[in-house]
């Protein structure tokens, strides 16, 4: 009956947690989102036909605007009204003449569904979807830095605040706040009770900007935090091929990371990684049976290469010139081309064209293929323009990256679409070119964003922004950062530094390799939460499984998360391993609570928590009560989230 009622609790709190971790920013329940779910099957089915500067009928489906106001035959949509809708009414015809998209395979129901109630929901149109996007500017730019002392990046900031009316005054976040927030974004981990004291009592002015340098030069724990990031961007991690080898490149990961290797020469050897080099990037996942030609491997390369690093989405334009942006298959195929040791057809839609591709680059302005040389040599020519100087896209994407990284949110926005306007473009451009005349160092461009007066700035929500911004909420304003969840491994390891120990040493270890998967050629040793190849409860926190660049983590809360916090053995095994090691040094119950509380939050307890957890631990605390109270210590937001 007790450990039912603890159920009972614990699933309250979970359900109180879970909503005030979601907040404004957790879409409308059963709200159609355009960009991911309508969007696309407009694209694929009608901009053929309706877009690209193409208006069979006199209908064009490019902007909201445009659908309203229709073809030969009316207006397309009638907002609210989808059994009304000459699009319903089209898509869904048993005429074969008459029945759109023409000359395609019909829309499945699920699709014709998301459509009407799309429209029954008022139609809504993202502002930044209209016309076919420009391609991304190529030429580098250097803006004049505003005179003056302080970090350039407040200099920059200085008058775009003063034109949006955004007080920075007396909104700097305290020394307590600050260190947290720095720890969690340059290591991963928390700062124990012994650093926050000593940082929070130190007097020295430029405390903040020693402290960054201090945490950028622990090699070790920089390296194991900013492992994640790469991994999810790079594919590296448990992805197995179907020739037993797979795309794990984590041990010549973690030695550049240690060393600092200048982003250049760093990209420039994911891409010609010779013999002996990290070449699970390109050479791709091999997969089982009979594949897309999409997913060959040398498209792969191509794809990857575009969205990673140079911040652009290519993948659409592998089965046919792309309906969304201005890329077409020829180019796309011309960066495969160049992995390839034999002569690539290009096939539109599975389709062979009889076009044989041509070895190009993305953006001709920069440089082009040799097609004298030799495959080794394309390839090596191919690293040089990727991250040549004259290169633009190159620079601002890392930059976007590690700004929307440290900061919540990019100055463009999504992170692959480097074409997109940026909300303060000098401030991109000279983080770029600084990046650029700073030898490619970006520990130099962390260290510049977490020491700039507007990384310290108070934390700000989603609803927040979008008040500041435009009364449909289409342009943002930036205030400061935003409120943000700790990452999957950050939240382990988080926990794990409560017991001071290491997460791998208090939850189950991951399943041993089979013979069908080996045990991976750059294997750790278990220890911070990265290190484990398979986890329900990272990846419910949204960790990806890598068979796909990420990107972005999903941060919104789910009902999956809940019911991982809840219910999950990783963290119910990791809290009843640590309460077990906590209860045998049989400290009294106050101090017990105050040991617990000031390692995970680095404050300490006040008054009324400690009551509290006085009546949770009881006077003689047990495995039992202590794990609770952890439990309830790690599923609160001050726990989860960096303000």
């Amino acid at each position: 009956m007790m450990k039912a009622n603890r159920m009972v609790w614990r699933l309250i709190v979970v359900v109180v947690v879970f909503c005030s971790l979601s907040g404004a920013a957790r879409a409308e329940v059963g709200k159609v989102q355009f960009s991911k779910e309508v969007l696309p099957i407009l694209a694929h089915n009608c901009f053929s036909c309706h877009a690209n500067g193409k208006k069979k009928g006199g209908l064009e489906l490019t902007s909201r605007e445009a659908v309203l106001k229709g073809g030969k035959n009316g207006a397309a949509i009638v907002v609210g009204k989808s059994d009304d809708s000459l699009l319903i009414k089209l898509v869904i015809s048993a005429d074969d003449d008459e029945r759109m998209p023409a000359e395609k395979p019909a829309l499945s129901k699920a699709e014709i569904a998301l459509l009407k109630q799309w429209i029954d929901q008022g139609a809504s149109w993202d502002a930044n979807v209209g016309a076919l996007p420009p391609k991304p500017n190529v030429k580098p730019r250097t803006p004049m830095v505003p005179a003056g002392d302080g970090n350039p990046i407040d200099r920059i900031l200085a008058g775009y605040f003063k034109d949006h009316q955004i007080k920075t005054s007396g909104r700097t976040v305290d020394d307590r706040r600050y260190a947290r927030r720095v720890f969690f974004d340059v290591i991963g981990l928390p700062p124990t009770p012994a650093e926050m004291d000593s940082f929070v009592n130190d007097n020295t002015p430029n405390k903040r900007a020693m402290l960054v340098k201090s945490l950028l030069a622990r090699k070790d724990d920089y390296a194991e935090n900013w492992i994640s990031f790469w991994c999810d961007h790079l594919r590296s991690g448990s992805t197995f091929g179907i020739d037993g080898k797979n795309i794990n490149i984590n041990g010549w990961l973690m030695k550049s990371l240690r060393a600092n290797m200048p982003y250049d020469q760093f990209v420039r050897k994911l891409i010609d990684a010779g013999a002996d080099g990290p070449r699970g990037f390109v050479d791709g996942l091999r997969m089982r049976g009979v594949v897309d030609t999409s997913a060959r491997t040398e498209l792969q390369a191509a794809q990857n290469i575009g969205q990673v690093f140079l911040g652009t989405q290519v993948k659409c334009a592998t089965c046919h010139d792309s309906f969304t942006s201005q890329w077409t298959q020829a180019e796309v195929w011309g960066m495969a081309t160049i992995f390839s040791d034999t002569p690539m057809e290009i096939a539109r839609c599975e389709v062979p064209t009889g076009k044989i591709a041509a070895p190009s680059f993305l953006f001709p302005e920069v440089g082009t293929i040799d097609l004298k040389l030799s495959k080794a040599r394309q390839v090596a020519q191919l690293a040089e323009l990727v991250t040549s100087k004259s290169n633009g896209p190159f620079a601002r994407t890392i930059v976007n990256r590690i700004w929307s990284k440290l900061m919540g949110r990019g100055l463009i926005e999504p992170l692959d679409s480097i074409e997109n306007a940026a909300w303060h473009p000098d401030l991109l451009d000279f983080l770029a070119s600084d990046l650029v005349n700073n030898g490619h160092d970006l520990q130099h461009t962390i260290e510049l964003i977490c020491t700039s007066n507007a990384y310290q700035m108070m934390a700000v929500d989603d609803a927040e922004l979008t008040s500041l911004g435009a009364k449909d909420g289409s342009r943002f304003v930036f205030a400061g950062p935003r409120y943000r969840r700790l990452t999957a491994e950050q939240y382990a390891d988080a926990i794990s530094q409560i017991g001071q120990t290491k997460w791998a040493t208090i939850t189950a270890m991951p399943p041993a390799p089979t013979a069908s998967k080996p045990k991976p050629e750059n294997a750790f040793p278990l220890g911070r939460a990265w290190t484990h190849t398979r986890s329900s409860f990272q990846e419910a926190l949204g960790r990806p499984d890598r068979n796909n660049v990420t990107t972005i983590r999903e941060i919104d809360p789910s009902t999956l998360q809940s019911l991982q916090i809840l219910t999950g053995p990783d963290l119910g095994g990791a809290l009843n391993k640590m309460a077990t090691t906590l209860t045998a040094k049989k400290l009294a119950t106050n101090n017990l609570a105050m040991t617990i509380h000031q390692r995970a939050f680095g404050r300490a307890i006040s008054p009324g928590e400690l009551k509290i957890a006085e009546n949770m631990l009881t006077a003689t605390p047990t495995a039992a009560t202590v794990a609770d109270y952890l439990w309830l210590i790690v599923a609160l937001p001050e726990f989860q989230i960096l303000d």
